[in-house]
């Protein structure tokens, strides 16, 4: 019986090992056949693989907004750029009001401002009617879109923030 299951199992190795050997030769002519398409779908498979494993959490968002509030903090409030303060302030107000939300569309993540705490139980929260659509989303309610482990809104946003252009006016 021992002896008829190991045949079996011997049996199912040769055969997978066959067939992984045959899908890397071809995979060997493909790439030896047309260098050029293999390394583009190559590079495009790797940038994907990058983007999908390096895709910001809202912990991360929140990390980074904290981290900006604290630069914010360290600048006096003459030389502190306005934009970026306010628009701080803004995310600030809506973390407190527990009003943003992250969609992730896995190479990339969208954090959106919605107008309730999805834990209101009211009428406009629960009436799918009422609910703003796609477009309205992405549109007037996208705060900030997160790519490749980064914010990028926030980033631009606090590239000058110790810079007050009415200060130089």
């Amino acid at each position: 019986m021992f002896s008829r299951l190991g045949k079996k199992v011997t049996e199912f190795i040769n055969l997978c090992y066959n067939q992984y050997k045959t899908s890397l030769i071809e995979i060997k002519d493909g790439l030896i056949g047309s260098p050029v398409k293999s390394g583009f779908q190559l590079s495009t498979l790797t940038g994907f693989i990058y983007l999908i494993n390096n895709n910001p959490s809202e912990q991360s968002y929140l990390d980074q907004l904290v981290t900006a509030r604290n630069d914010l903090l360290i600048v006096g409030d003459n030389i502190r750029n306005p934009s970026s303060a306010q628009f701080v302030s803004f995310l600030n107000q809506c973390q407190g009001e527990r009003t943003l939300r992250r969609l992730d569309l896995g190479v990339i993540s969208l954090l959106l401002r919605m107008d309730l705490n999805p834990d209101c139980a009211v009428y406009i929260n629960q009436c799918d009617f009422l609910k703003p659509t796609y477009v309205e989303q992405l549109t007037e309610r996208l705060v900030d879109i997160g790519i490749a482990g980064r914010w990028r809104i926030l980033d631009r946003k606090m590239i000058d923030y110790d810079v007050n252009p009415d200060e130089w006016s």
